[in-house]
């Protein structure tokens, strides 16, 4: 028992002198996370610019993690009314952050493949996001969108005048990371 600490202890203490990585962390005044969803009456969108997270950036550049959070309570569509409902189906007392983690990112020229898992509504998924990269000595930005399907989480689709509102919504984001201690 030991032996197989004292094993771990190294390979912790190893990786953390050895790696050349650094902690890069999300520039909340320029990045956002939006939505957009539909209704056969209406369209409507929704925005957050309280993004909180970390990329781990080697010294070549290469991004070798992402995590990503983001309050539920923190988007704004503009309409109370439809915030305070929105709330009301996603729980977001019992689900009130929106998660994504990924330690499997390619960079192939301006564009990054992201696997990763995103969890939303109390369920995690396994999602592919292709993204726009740019990437400079002291920042990074990661741009794009994807769709995404509510009941593939399990969320219970309102409805309006007895019509419910499409499953697919569409996410944007801009994600700006800058080099800072941490």
């Amino acid at each position: 028992m030991l032996k197989k600490k004292f094993i771990l202890y190294f390979l912790i203490f190893s990786n953390l002198v050895f790696s050349q990585s650094e902690k890069w962390k999300i520039n909340k005044e320029k990045s956002y996370v939006s939505y957009s969803g539909n209704h056969f009456l209406h369209s409507w969108e929704g925005l957050n610019k309280n993004v909180f997270g970390l990329f781990v950036v080697n010294s070549d550049l290469n991004i070798s993690e992402i995590a990503i959070i983001l309050k539920v309570e923190d988007f704004d569509s503009g309409n109370s009314n439809r915030d305070s409902h929105v709330l009301e189906i996603l729980e977001s007392l019992k689900y009130p952050q929106i998660r994504f983690y990924s330690n499997d990112l390619k960079i192939i020229k301006d564009e990054i493949e992201i696997i990763g898992k995103l969890t939303f509504f109390g369920k995690s998924i396994d999602k592919l996001i292709n993204s726009k990269i740019e990437i400079f000595d002291n920042k990074i930005v990661l741009k794009e969108n994807f769709d995404l399907v509510l009941s593939d989480f399990g969320v219970k689709l309102p409805s309006f005048m007895g019509v419910k509102i499409e499953d697919l919504i569409n996410i944007s984001f801009k994600i700006e990371v800058n080099k800072e201690k941490i």
